[in-house]
């Protein structure tokens, strides 16, 4: 004997509320994606300040943001510790 699928219903403000979620999901993702760019183009500045290879946009990207918020914070600091010696 075949099982029957029960297809679950979605009420519309079942719907709308998915739909309300996605948005918001992908904002953020908009805005952790705009995050990253920031911290990936300060990072490759103050490499070139400090004569350090600069790494690609890609290697960067690759990172989490907690992990370029780590190293960009690391060459702030740097740069100014050599900027109150001056």
């Amino acid at each position: 004997m075949e099982q029957e699928q029960h297809m679950p219903y979605i009420t519309s403000i079942e719907r709308m509320a998915i739909e309300k979620g996605r948005e918001e999901a992908r904002e953020k993702g908009r805005e952790e994606g705009r995050e990253a760019g920031l911290h990936a183009g300060k990072i490759q500045i103050l490499q070139r300040i400090f004569s350090e290879p600069v790494e690609s946009d890609e290697a960067l990207l690759g990172q989490t943001t907690e992990q370029l918020a780590r190293k960009l914070d690391g060459l702030q600091q740097r740069f100014e510790a050599g900027n109150e010696t001056q």
